[in-house]
């Protein structure tokens, strides 16, 4: 459940990296089963359902609470820190390194 809830995470941040100024407003982060997992605000800042801060997206990276290097964030593509493939995004959708739906991501 916590490898779920990092892939939506990091693709929420790849997403947000790839619109365009004019789409300013809150991202928020569905595992597969539509399921809220986290929102992020237009700062870049990554909260839980509740509001809870769980990290940050800047320059392409995403870090935790602990403000510790988790992944890097090239195109579609999502790497951990040692740019190990990770996962994949195509649209609003989140997959695996291998195509597995994982979860969506969407404006609010």
């Amino acid at each position: 459940m916590k490898k779920v809830l990092i892939v939506l995470i990091v693709s929420a941040i790849a997403f947000l990296l790839s619109c365009p100024p004019a789409d300013a407003g809150e991202k928020v982060v569905y595992d597969r089963n539509y399921d809220l997992r986290y929102r992020i605000d237009d700062s870049g800042r990554i909260y839980d359902k509740d509001y809870n801060s769980k990290g940050r997206i800047k320059d392409g990276k995403v870090y935790d609470e602990n403000h510790n290097l988790k992944y890097r964030i090239d195109g579609d593509r999502v790497y951990d820190r040692n740019y190990n493939l990770k996962y994949r995004r195509d649209g609003n959708r989140i997959y695996d390194k291998n195509y597995n739906l994982k979860g969506r991501i969407e404006k609010r």
